[in-house]
């Protein structure tokens, strides 16, 4: 990996995730960039290319997390350093690979990078991790409803992401995946057992809601 290109996105990109809420934090990016180095390997793609897409992919949403994509591409594209880094292909394919990442947007990722990147991102490494984050967010944008609709919204969510007719989906590492989301879609088919779990995790972590 090109070290100037490791170093400036350390430096300069990076800390400006601590404007993100927890569930696009650092915390978050390193898993994604990990991983999708981890990926990349098996593919024999470029590692500079990989790293930027990965840093760069949700570092818009603290400026509007509905059309974030869009601002971290623009972040990314505008950048003059990374101008410089990549060639006009190669600064397309990164572009495009930032666009492309969200899980809600349903057209495919345009190259295998994005795909990579893509997948790395709708991997979690556990399922409390992935319920507290998505509390984290719910309750931000829900601040009106009380701790039971919460729980109900967060089923919602999850099975809108990964139940039957989920519409997560990756594009390597197929069956990790598929290993890691059976117990989840099981625990979906029983709504009140999930939220019985859910319940469980939240109040381990002791968090506290304002109703």
């Amino acid at each position: 990996m090109n070290k100037e290109i490791e170093n400036y996105i350390n430096s300069k990109v990076l800390p400006l995730y601590k404007n993100n809420d927890e569930s696009h934090s650092l915390s978050h990016i390193n898993n994604v960039i990990n991983y999708s180095l981890q990926l990349g390997k098996k593919y024999n793609l470029n590692e500079d290319i990989l790293y930027t897409i990965s840093a760069y992919h949700d570092v818009g949403v603290f400026k509007d997390r509905n059309i974030h994509e869009i601002i971290s591409a623009e972040y990314f594209y505008k950048d003059k350093f990374l101008k410089n880094m990549f060639s006009e292909e190669e600064r397309q394919i990164i572009y495009e690979a930032i666009l492309d990442h969200r899980a809600s947007n349903r057209r495919n990722p345009r190259s295998i990078y994005g795909k990579i990147v893509a997948t790395a991102d709708r991997q979690f490494d556990c399922f409390e991790d992935a319920v507290k984050r998505t509390y984290t967010y719910l309750i931000s944008k829900n601040k009106e409803k009380n701790i039971d609709e919460i729980y109900e919204l967060i089923y919602k969510d999850f099975n809108n992401r990964y139940g039957k007719e989920g519409y997560v989906k990756v594009y390597a590492n197929e069956e990790e995946f598929e290993k890691q989301l059976k117990p989840i879609k099981e625990l979906l088919l029983d709504k009140n057992k999930f939220i019985g779990k859910v319940k469980i995790i939240l109040n381990n972590r002791r968090l506290s809601y304002g109703k």
